[in-house]
C-alpha cells in the first residue's frame, strides 16, 4: 500500500532523528532540570530586558564585514544558476543566491514542477553546505532523494508551505539545518535559517545577560537549548542539547519571536539583516 504524504514524511524524519539516537551516551541530551517558575508578567519583563541587551550586542556587528564562503557541487550547476554564483563569499553573492532560490522555488510550486523543486532544494541545501554528508555531519541528500523518487517532494513542499503561511510551524514535516533553509526561502520576511552558529550567538548573549543581571534562570521563552553536543567548539556547558524535530521546531518559534521583537524595537527592519548579524556574532 502507498503511504500518505504525512506518513512518508514522518518516516523520512525518523531518518534524521535516528542519527542522534546513535550518539555515544555522554553526548545524548540530559534529563531536563526542573524549571524555575515565573509569573507571566515577570517572564515578559525578563524577555524584553534580554531583547534590549541583545539589540545593543547586535549593534556592535553592524559595521563588521560579512564573509560566508560557499561552493556548489558540480552536480548542482543547474541552468538557472548564473556561473558567477556557483561559488562566492561576499554578502552580495550570498544574498543573490538566496533571492534566486526563493524566486525559483516559488515558481516551481506555482507551476507544479517537481523536477524544478528537486533542483532548488538541492542547490539551496548545497549552498548552505548541508546537502551532502561531510565528515561527522549528516547531510539531507538521503531524505530529499527519497521524497523525489516517491514523487512526493512537490506535495511535501506545498503542504509545508501551507503550514508556514498559517503560522503552524509546529506542523512542519521536517526540520534540520537543510530544511530550515528551504522553509526560510518560502517566507524570508518572518523566518530565519536556524543553525548551530546562530543559536550559539543567542546563547552566548543570554549567558552574558544572565551574568550581568544576576539571573540564575530565565523564562521558557529564552530557554533556547543548543544544537551541538559536548566536543563541539560551540558547545556551552549547562545548556540542554536539542535533537528531536519537535524540539527544534520549538526552538525555531522562540528564535522567530526574538527576531520579531527586535524588529518591533525599531533599530532593525528585516529578518535577513538580523540573520546575518547573528551569523557574525556566532563566530
Amino acid at each position: 500500500l502507498l503511504k500518505s504524504g504525512e506518513e512518508s514524511a514522518a518516516d523520512a524524519q525518523k531518518l534524521i532523528d535516528a542519527e542522534n539516537l546513535t550518539l555515544p551516551a555522554q553526548f545524548r541530551p540530559y534529563r531536563p532540570r526542573k524549571k524555575a517558575a515565573f509569573s507571566p508578567n515577570k517572564s515578559e519583563r525578563i524577555f524584553w530586558e534580554f531583547i534590549d541587551y541583545l539589540n545593543a550586542e547586535l549593534e556592535r556587528y553592524k559595521d563588521v564585514e560579512f564573509h560566508c564562503k560557499y561552493s556548489l557541487d558540480a552536480k548542482n550547476w543547474v541552468s538557472w544558476v548564473n556561473p558567477s554564483l556557483v561559488s562566492g563569499e561576499s554578502l552580495e553573492s550570498n544574498h543573490e543566491m538566496q533571492e534566486l532560490c526563493s524566486a525559483v522555488l516559488r515558481r516551481a510550486l506555482e507551476e507544479g514542477n517537481e523536477e524544478l523543486c528537486f533542483e532548488v532544494v538541492r542547490v539551496a541545501m548545497d549552498w548552505g553546505g548541508v546537502y551532502y554528508c561531510r565528515g561527522v555531519r549528516k547531510g539531507n541528500q538521503k531524505v530529499v532523494e527519497r521524497l523525489y523518487k516517491e514523487h512526493d517532494l512537490l506535495n511535501t513542499l506545498r503542504r509545508n508551505y501551507d503550514h508556514i503561511r498559517n503560522r503552524d510551524l509546529e506542523l512542519l514535516d521536517f526540520f534540520s539545518s537543510g530544511w530550515s533553509i528551504v522553509w526560510y526561502l518560502l517566507d524570508r520576511e518572518n523566518l530565519m535559517i536556524l543553525s548551530s552558529r546562530k543559536v550559539y550567538a543567542l546563547n552566548k548573549a543570554l549567558m552574558a545577560f544572565r551574568s550581568e543581571r544576576g539571573y540564575e534562570a530565565v523564562p521558557a521563552s529564552l530557554d533556547f537549548g543548543q544544537l551541538v553536543y559536548q566536543g563541539s567548539q560551540r558547545y556551552i556547558e549547562g545548556v540542554r542539547y536539542v535533537y528531536t524535530k519537535q524540539g527544534k521546531l520549538v526552538l525555531l518559534k522562540k528564535c522567530v519571536r526574538v527576531l520579531s521583537a527586535l524588529k518591533e524595537r525599531g533599530d532593525f527592519s528585516t529578518n535577513k539583516q538580523l540573520d546575518d548579524l547573528l551569523f557574525l556574532m556566532g563566530e
